[in-house]
């Protein structure tokens, strides 16, 4: 290889800090552990670190946030690199407590709009009835 020549290769990813989502209840989702690069040999890093202390719950880091002038990085810009999502647990309190109130308020709705459907069908019956005079 040649010093002025650029050269691709798979650098690993070093997460570094601890996550603001993940110490409240999330759960970290690391993607993708090793980023295909392609820089000069001198430009070439050994690793990428990749902070994740301010990452909420929600938070993620994508491609794009890592670009530099030096290199280039042959993924998609908005490759998840790392991601803090919520727990499944709290997940299944979360939708558990919103189906509840979902169904409540989906009950409301289907009564209008079967009112709605029984006032139609009577509609449609009396040109039928007069259709046949």
């Amino acid at each position: 290889y040649s010093e002025d020549k650029p050269i691709t290769m798979d650098i690993p990813v070093r997460l570094e800090g601890r996550s603001k989502g993940v110490l409240s209840g999330g759960v970290m989702r690391f993607a993708l552990r090793k980023i295909r690069m392609r820089a000069l040999p001198k430009d070439m890093p050994d690793e990428l670190v990749v902070d994740i202390t301010n990452l909420a719950i929600g938070d993620k880091v994508e491609i794009k946030d890592l670009l530099q002038d030096n290199f280039s990085l042959l993924h998609a810009d908005n490759a998840v690199v790392v991601a803090v999502r919520m727990a499944r647990a709290a997940m299944a309190k979360s939708a558990s407590a919103d189906l509840e109130e979902g169904e409540e308020g989906e009950e409301g709705t289907e009564n209008t709009e079967g009112e709605g459907a029984a006032g139609g069908d009577q509609a449609e019956a009396a040109p039928q009835e007069g259709g046949e005079e």
